[in-house]
């Protein structure tokens, strides 16, 4: 059993997510980032993208099930008001 972290990033594809994803697999751990389009973003070294789409029940559970036990979730989502 690998004692490697792992990590799944939703909103991965840029901003907050991205950056995240990015410094994290930079220190060790395993991180899945998740996107509507994974496809659609420039691929991240060490980082696996799935799709997701969090307003869809169907997605979320097939991505919860891809990656396996993720020790730590992060949320990159946010909202601003001007």
């Amino acid at each position: 059993m690998s004692n490697q972290r792992i990590v799944l990033i939703t909103g991965a594809s840029s901003g907050v997510g991205q950056s995240a994803a990015g410094l994290l697999s930079e220190r060790g751990y395993r991180v899945f980032g998740t996107s509507r389009h994974p496809t659609a973003s420039d691929p991240m070294p060490a980082v696996e993208m799935l799709p997701l789409d969090v307003r869809d029940d169907d997605s979320a559970r097939a991505c919860i099930q891809a990656p396996g036990p993720a020790g730590y979730t992060g949320n990159a989502t946010c909202v601003m008001k001007g």
